[in-house]
């Protein structure tokens, strides 16, 4: 894919990378887009074309490529973004994974299953214990900074935010480490490649949405917590 840039086809981004799917829907952009560029799409939609432009950069390229363009109120649809991320996770991805666990247990009884099943247990544990942090104290934190241009709390800053990020990351690794090297299964297993296959998609997305928070969002609200403080 050459390189994202305001005049580059929507359309020709998505069918380069059907992966990206995600980022357009979670930014409640249309997936019909006709031969409309970047820069279109995000502006018949209200959504900053620096920032879809950064979002898809970061997930093809594992980097943003401007903060610069950013403005203070891209945070707003960043949160609204990462919502609509939990939301998927919660009501798609991991009820997907579940029953993929289920079905295999059914298939291929071993010592290993109840492991499988509690791995993925504290894994959606740690996830939903970061997605309640993220809903009930930093993204309440943040509304009200850019609302106002006060901090909600004087004890309170993005930096804690930050600090609370867990390695949830090394626990999908460990799950798909028990799924490749030792639940036994018949040399063709439809199920559990299924289950690698959405284990991985999952930890893949999970990073990204982890980069957004890192490498996006947070540059975004220090630098309105500086503005703030001055």
């Amino acid at each position: 894919m050459h390189r994202l840039g305001l005049n580059t086809r929507a359309a020709d981004v998505i069918i380069a990378h059907p992966g990206t799917i995600l980022i357009f829907e979670r930014l409640g952009l249309p997936l019909t887009l006709q031969d409309m560029t970047l820069e279109q799409v995000a502006q018949e939609h209200a959504v900053s074309p620096a920032l879809l432009i950064n979002l898809l950069h970061l997930a093809l390229h594992r980097k943003p490529k401007d903060l610069n363009e950013l403005r203070p109120q891209d945070a707003m649809t960043i949160i609204a973004y990462l919502l609509r991320s939990h939301e998927y996770y919660r009501l798609e991805v991991v009820p997907r994974i579940v029953q993929l666990i289920q079905v295999f247990r059914s298939e291929r009884e071993s010592s290993g299953m109840p492991l499988l099943e509690q791995f993925f247990s504290a894994y959606v544990q740690e996830v939903d214990a970061h997605f309640d942090y993220e809903d009930q104290t930093a993204f309440p934190y943040i509304e009200h900074l850019l609302r106002t241009g006060k901090p909600m709390q004087a004890d309170y800053s993005i930096e804690q935010y930050t600090q609370h990020h867990s390695d949830i990351q090394e626990k999908l690794d460990d799950l798909k480490e028990l799924l490749v090297r030792y639940l036994p299964a018949p040399s063709i297993s439809p199920t559990l490649r299924q289950l690698i296959l959405a284990v991985t998609d999952f930890g893949d997305d999970m990073l990204n949405h982890s980069a957004i928070e890192n490498e996006i969002l947070v540059p975004l609200v220090q630098k309105e917590e500086q503005r703030c403080s001055r």
